[in-house]
C-alpha cells in the first residue's frame, strides 16, 4: 500500500538543517584557511632548506680546494702580507683568491661559486676560458692564460666583491697556512644575509644577501655551520659567533663585516641616510640602534593563528545555536 507523501518537516526541523549546513560552511572555511596558511610555509620552508643544504655543499667544495691549495703551497690562498688583513666585502681581494683556485686547477667550475639562494648568476664561459681555466674572467671576459704571475699576485679586471653577481661567498681576510690553521679557522661564509636594509653598498649585488635567517660557514675542517642571524643582532653576542664572522669579507650588521676585531660589547647597526640624526650632512646625536629587518622575518607574516583564533568563538557560536534549536526538536506527528 502507498504509504503517501511524507509529512512536512516543522519549521523547528528546517531551521535546524540551515544551522547544520551553516556550520558545515563554517568547517569547511576555516580548513581551507589552514591549508592556505601552513601549506605555502611548509614549501618556501623546504625550499629554503634544500638551497641552504645546496649552498653549504658549494662552501664545502670551495674549503677543501683551498686546502689542497695549502697542502701545496703551505699557505692559503692570501693578498696582503700574511700578518695584514685583506680587503673586505668592498675590495677586490675576494674574487681575486677564488679565481686563483681556478687559475691553479684547484676548481674546474665557477658556476659552483654562487649561492642557489641568491639572486647571483654566474656569466657564460666563453670558449678559450672553457679550454683553459686560467684564461676565466669575471663578467665573461677572456683574459691571458700565459702569464706566469697569476691572480694572487697581479689583478686582472677582477671585481669587488660587494659589485660581482658571479660570486656569492666571503673569505678569511686573515693569513691562514697548512701548518698553523686550527680545524675551526673559518675559510668562507655567505657574503650576507638578505634583509630589507641592506646598509652600505645598497643596490650592488653583494648587498642582496643569500638566506634570510643567518650564514652558512665552513671551516678549515671542511665542516659546514649554520650561524643564525639573531645570534649577531641580539645582546650579549656569542664571542664564537663573532670569532667566525669578524675577520671575513661579509657584509654583516654590527661591526661584523668591517673588518678587525669586534668590540668588548658591539652595538647592533645604526642607521644612517642622508639627512638622519649622525649621517654626514644630518647634523645631531648618533641614531637608536635599530635590529636588522630579514625579508622573510617571521615576525613580518601574516598572523595565521590571530586569524584562526577570532574564527573559534564564531565556529562555537554556531555550535550553540544548533545545539539550542535542533536539541529539543520534536518527531514529525503520528
Amino acid at each position: 500500500m502507498d504509504p503517501g507523501p511524507e509529512p512536512p518537516l516543522r519549521a523547528g526541523a528546517a531551521t535546524c538543517r540551515v544551522v547544520a549546513l551553516g556550520v558545515a560552511g563554517t568547517l569547511l572555511t576555516l580548513l581551507g584557511l589552514v591549508v592556505v596558511a601552513l601549506v605555502p610555509a611548509a614549501l618556501s620552508l623546504a625550499r629554503d632548506r634544500a638551497d641552504r643544504t645546496a649552498c653549504a655543499d658549494r662552501l664545502r667544495r670551495l674549503a677543501s680546494a683551498a686546502i689542497q691549495y695549502a697542502d701545496d703551497k703551505r699557505f692559503f690562498p692570501k693578498i696582503a702580507p700574511h700578518r695584514v688583513l685583506d680587503g673586505g666585502i668592498e675590495a677586490a681581494d675576494t674574487p681575486r683568491k677564488v679565481r686563483a683556485l681556478l687559475w691553479y686547477g684547484y676548481q674546474d667550475d665557477p658556476r659552483t661559486w654562487v649561492c642557489p639562494a641568491s639572486d647571483d648568476e654566474p656569466e657564460p664561459a666563453a670558449t678559450p676560458a672553457r679550454l683553459d681555466p686560467r684564461a676565466w674572467r669575471w663578467g665573461g671576459a677572456v683574459g691571458s692564460p700565459t702569464g706566469a704571475s697569476g691572480p694572487i699576485v697581479e689583478p686582472d679586471g677582477d671585481p669587488s666583491l660587494l659589485a660581482t653577481h658571479e660570486l656569492s661567498f666571503g673569505w678569511q681576510r686573515r693569513g691562514l697556512t697548512s701548518g698553523g690553521a686550527m680545524s675551526g679557522d673559518t675559510i668562507a661564509a655567505d657574503r650576507a644575509v638578505r634583509g630589507d636594509d641592506a646598509g652600505p653598498g645598497e643596490g650592488l649585488p653583494g648587498s642582496a644577501g643569500n638566506h634570510a635567517g643567518g650564514w652558512n660557514v665552513v671551516t678549515v675542517a671542511s665542516g659546514v655551520q649554520w650561524i643564525p642571524a639573531d645570534a649577531a643582532l641580539t645582546e650579549p653576542y656569542s664571542p664564537e659567533h663573532l670569532r667566525r664572522l669578524a675577520s671575513l669579507s661579509v657584509r654583516a650588521p654590527g661591526p661584523v663585516g668591517r673588518g678587525g676585531a669586534p668590540p668588548p660589547h658591539p652595538r647592533p647597526r645604526v642607521a644612517r641616510g642622508p639627512g638622519r640624526p649622525g649621517a654626514p650632512g644630518g647634523g645631531g646625536p648618533a641614531a637608536e640602534p635599530e635590529p636588522l629587518r630579514l625579508r622573510h622575518d617571521p615576525a613580518a607574516r601574516p598572523r595565521w593563528g590571530l586569524v584562526l583564533a577570532a574564527l573559534g568563538p564564531l565556529l562555537g557560536a554556531w555550535l550553540v545555536v544548533a545545539a539550542a534549536l535542533c536539541g529539543g526538536r520534536a518527531g514529525p506527528p503520528g
